[in-house]
């Protein structure tokens, strides 16, 4: 059997908003939707609220069947655009988009997967729409995703775009998702900004509940998977060796000439600060955060965080700065500092053209944080308002 996977990602709105819409439905329904202090996975009601790039998703218990419901309630209830996204056996995946409720798009690669006598208008119904996307989701435009949109084939399994991980399977949703900044659960169950709950219906029992030293004693093997939850999210100590790649040098010297220039400018500095607490899982977070402009220009953006967890009664602390560098409003260069559990992890990432050329440490994730680094870049390009 392949996966079953269901998710509503919800536009613009944080996670309580979600949460709290999500409560109003499952109690509509005669059931209830309540946090959980850890992700219990063997339970038949885990369910998942991420928040990242200012949207939400939800990831449903593998047995819930009223994703497009629960999609269209949210919709209704918080005036918004929210996707039921849905995983197919792991032969397909799919989307509805509602916005206030209403149907206003809809995608399935294999529109006759369930029955081949569909007439061809509803095989057309299901093709989807990426200019009707681009209308409900700010900063998507529709070149970006169109290529998604097509019917599959056996003998076709070219990638939509360069860059993409997955071709025409079902977690090509995870490629779509990323172009549209919603927040998504990887294929190896990784999670991105998460919160954990129970949701029961009518038509989901709620199971008998473990204790929390059952559900405690699986969570603390897969604690690694929390640290995402930090806006400059930290890879931990043991995804990396620190083999320097031997790529172009000329472009790390000069790149790091600028950076020298940056460092040693009279700039104009725009400071805040944000605290982040997670009381269900014992985590809390203080970022500061600073802009340094010059001429209305961003040149340095530093993200410092000191977070503190606790894990089986003892409080963990860490502490990770970030600094992003910016020339003609690009990223050139990323300097990161992290220092937990008596450790200290340093990273350097270079870019040019809006590309990685350079990075000191060596993973099989490097790419994969580089191009997140990138992203978050133009998040703050986009958002501080100069």
């Amino acid at each position: 059997m392949g996966n079953f996977i269901a998710l509503s990602s919800v536009i613009g709105k944080p996670a309580n908003q979600v949460t709290e819409s999500m409560a109003r439905y499952a109690v509509s329904v005669s059931g209830g939707f309540e946090p959980d202090s850890v992700a219990d996975e063997e339970s038949d009601n885990h369910t998942i609220v991420i928040q990242a790039f200012g949207n939400t998703t939800v990831r449903y218990p593998s047995g819930y069947l009223e994703w497009d419901e629960s999609s269209a309630f949210i919709s209704k209830d918080l005036n918004t655009s929210v996707f039921s996204f849905h995983i197919h056996d792991g032969d397909l995946w799919m989307y509805t988009l509602y916005h206030n409720g209403e149907v206003v798009d809809q995608f399935n690669p294999i529109p006759d997967y369930w029955d081949d006598s569909l007439s061809p208008e509803e095989l057309d119904s299901w093709k989807g729409n990426a200019s009707i996307i681009e209308k409900y989701l700010p900063n998507v435009k529709a070149d970006s995703i169109s290529n998604y949109l097509v019917r599959w084939n056996d003998e076709d399994e070219e990638k939509a775009y360069p860059g993409d991980e997955y071709g025409k399977e079902e977690w090509q949703l995870h490629d779509f998702m990323e172009k549209l900044n919603l927040p998504y659960t990887l294929p190896d169950n990784s999670y991105v900004g998460v919160t954990f709950h129970t949701l029961w219906t009518s038509q989901l029992k709620k199971s008998q509940p473990r204790t929390k030293n059952e559900k405690t004693a699986k969570a603390a093997k897969q604690w690694w998977k929390f640290w995402s939850i930090i806006p400059i999210s930290i890879l931990l100590f043991s995804c990396f060796s620190f083999n320097a790649y031997s790529q172009d040098s000329t472009a790390i010297r000069r790149i790091d000439a600028m950076v020298k220039l940056i460092n040693n400018a009279d700039l104009n500095a725009l400071k805040d600060s944000v605290k982040t607490d997670y009381l269900a899982n014992e985590m809390s977070f203080r970022t500061y955060l600073t802009a340094l402009v010059k001429n209305k220009e961003l040149k340095k953006y530093i993200n410092d965080i000191h977070s503190k967890r606790k894990e089986n009664g003892v409080t963990l602390e860490m502490h990770a700065i970030s600094a992003f560098y910016f020339n003609e409003n690009k990223l050139i260069k990323v300097e990161e500092k992290v220092t937990a559990d008596g450790k200290e992890l340093l990273m350097d990432w270079y870019f040019e053209n809006d590309k990685s050329v350079h990075y000191t440490s060596k993973s099989e994730r490097s790419e994969e944080r580089a191009e997140m680094l990138l992203k978050l870049a133009q998040g703050f390009l986009d958002k501080v308002k100069l």
